[in-house]
């Protein structure tokens, strides 16, 4: 008789997408949240925004005259319980409306970290037994950095719909770049620049956000990151890893110096689950893969499962895109969610025989005001790229880190996908040592 199995955790229990707007002053948050509201709400959505906890403690009266390392702890620490309190509260009254839901935060938890030094910090997070993770991947979804006006579009930076913000264009853009750095390390980071007119700008956050729920009718190219295979300078490289996190104490520096680098550095492990663990998610009929990533810096893990299947026509895409948080485009659909590390020892017992755990060493990095994440895969020896930053092999390597070089787009080829490179069996090893020639 066939085995029945415990259909995943993560997938029983209702989700709520939790998305974050963020970036340096005058970035067009307000408007963003406004448009997303009205949209989302117009395709069945109940939409909650959170609002700023900043904001409110300064308007409350929350200011000092002058400051020290105390009253920036106290301030920060207190902020951030509120935020997190904020969107506590409203994630818990969205599970209860009786319609699908989308929590939308002005700002999150880490921001705090842009406005205080490396000392004060390590002091807010000693102090409640908190983790950059904690307060970064394990509460967002997905995170959208709106980049100041300040930077790209000067004429309409200014301070006049907001009473809090003080800073002059060359401040706001060093905030921007301290709080994207905060930020660098989300699997899902998004940074949109002021490269379209306004109008523009906000399109492209909306599509980031129907992008996420699956419900985008048309994704545009800049959404999609490429994928390369790179070779990495190892001595050049080696020089900026040193200088990591150096940028958050000295902001405002030449992004392409070493000495105004910043790196976030994660190890990733990804267990391929048996398909047909959960009946509601994935059809026995349809092939597909659930696998967990384990994600970790410092000692501390983030854990989340993703279930990927194939739908047999438009229609049914229609209809699992409609269901939930599922998104996806051509053959496949993507469901990811944040997972517990009980759930994640718990769903281990599913794991897939067939297929090895897959590590690797994922860097993660602006440069050039594009993001970048590499992935040196443990087990193979390459190293690869995605970069949200077109053409690089049409611009002959132009204005790329000094410490990587591009050998091939490799965006779209399975071989270099975990799923291919988890196979024991040594034909799919060969097959992937072809490809590299």
């Amino acid at each position: 008789a066939k085995k029945l199995r415990r259909k995943p955790q993560s997938m029983d229990n209702q989700h709520i997408r939790k998305f974050v707007l963020t970036g340096g002053p005058c970035g067009g948050k307000s408007t963003s949240l406004s448009v997303i509201s009205s949209r989302l709400e117009g395709l069945g959505y109940k939409v909650f925004c959170v609002p700023e906890a900043a904001t409110m403690l300064f308007t409350g009266g929350c200011r000092y005259s002058s400051w020290n390392t105390t009253r920036e702890v106290t301030f920060e620490t207190n902020k951030i319980k509120a935020q997190i309190a904020l969107e506590d509260t409203f994630v818990a009254i969205a599970k209860q409306c009786g319609k699908r839901a989308v929590v939308v935060c002005d700002r999150g938890t880490i921001d705090s970290l842009a406005y205080v030094n490396k000392e004060t910090w390590s002091l807010i997070l000693d102090q409640e037994k908190w983790t950059n993770a904690s307060l970064r991947e394990d509460r967002y979804d997905a995170v959208i950095h709106l980049v100041t006006t300040a930077d790209g579009a000067v004429n309409f930076y200014n301070s006049e719909n907001n009473n809090t913000r003080s800073e002059d264009v060359d401040q706001a853009k060093a905030l921007d770049q301290r709080i994207m750095s905060s930020w660098m390390g989300h699997p899902r980071f998004f940074v949109v620049d002021n490269s379209t007119d306004f109008t523009g700008k906000i399109d492209r956050v909306l599509n980031i956000i129907l992008h996420q729920l699956g419900i985008s009718t048309e994704v545009n190219s800049w959404i999609l990151k490429r994928k390369y295979l790179i070779k990495i300078n190892v001595p050049i490289f080696s020089q900026y890893l040193n200088k990591n996190n150096f940028a958050i104490e000295n902001p405002g520096s030449n992004p392409a110096d070493t000495n105004s680098f910043s790196m976030e550095t994660f190890e990733s492990e990804v267990t391929f689950l048996v398909r047909g663990g959960s009946e509601e998610v994935i059809d026995h009929k349809q092939r597909g893969h659930i696998y967990l990533e384990k994600r970790g810096q410092n000692g501390v893990n983030t854990y989340k499962i993703t279930v990927k299947h194939r739908v047999k026509n438009s229609e049914d895409m229609e209809k699992r895109k409609m269901e939930g948080a599922i998104s996806g485009g051509g053959k496949y659909m993507v469901e990811e969610r944040r997972i517990s590390g009980s759930e994640y020892v718990n769903l281990l017992e599913q794991t897939d025989r067939e297929h090895n755990p897959v590590k690797r060493t994922v860097f993660c990095f602006m440069w050039d005001k594009h993001y970048y994440e590499i992935k040196r895969w443990n087990s193979t020896g390459f190293t690869t790229m995605k970069t949200d930053k077109k053409d690089l092999l049409g611009e002959g390597g132009k204005n790329l880190p000094p410490f990587l070089s591009v050998e091939q787009d490799i965006t779209g080829k399975s071989a270099y996908s975990a799923w291919r490179l988890s196979f024991r069996s040594e034909p799919n090893k060969e097959k992937i040592k072809e490809s590299k020639l």
